[in-house]
């Protein structure tokens, strides 16, 4: 079980408050492979001040996601169910493929879901595929390499955002390590 709580407002304007709840069940069909069922609920409220009651939706998703280990080091996981908002059926999806050796890890992932923006006053379709590669030592210097595309949808609306962020993880201690990294995202707008 999880309980997620997020705000974002800007100052003398729109602000968003999503409260998301979680319950799932996870049980081992093999040494290799696993299987989850959960069931989540997202509150989202819209408003020019926090929490106004009569802009609000409520969003119930029940999903079913398969894990299976290819190899020892490679896993897939594939995961899917239908989301309920405002009283519209969409798909909710994901999948992700991870890799990790010695020194380096990969993953690549897609998800469909529903998100908040701020300024909309309502939730958003995305659709995100995105990938990381980590390589360095497991107890030493780690760098990170994080491309992403994301789809919003809204209406006629498409806004599609490009990104990658790169970092560095480097120990100080046995217990303390600095992390830095930077980022760029490119948008583009598109009317359907």
């Amino acid at each position: 079980a999880d309980y997620t709580f997020t705000e974002d407002r800007v100052d003398a304007g729109v602000s968003v408050r999503t409260h998301g709840a979680a319950l799932n069940a996870i049980r081992r069909l093999s040494l290799r492979s696993s299987a989850r069922l959960g069931y989540r609920v997202d509150w989202f409220r819209f408003g020019p001040r926090p929490a106004v009651s009569d802009s609000s939706m409520t969003a119930h998703v029940i999903g079913l996601e398969w894990t299976h280990a290819l190899t020892a080091r490679t896993s897939l996981s594939l995961a899917g169910g239908p989301r309920m908002t405002d009283k519209r059926l969409s798909p909710e999806v994901s999948a992700r493929l991870r890799s990790g050796h010695d020194r380096m890890a990969v993953s690549l992932g897609y998800q469909r879901t529903q998100t908040a923006v701020l300024g909309v006053a309502r939730p958003v379709g995305v659709e995100t595929l995105s990938g990381q590669l980590e390589w360095g030592a497991s107890r030493g210097l780690r760098l990170r390499a994080t491309p992403a595309w994301f789809r919003n949808r809204l209406d006629l609306l498409r806004v599609d955002v490009y990104r990658i962020d790169v970092g560095i993880e480097c120990p100080v201690a046995e217990t303390v390590s600095v992390d830095a990294g930077v980022g760029a995202a490119r948008e583009s707008r598109r009317r359907q």
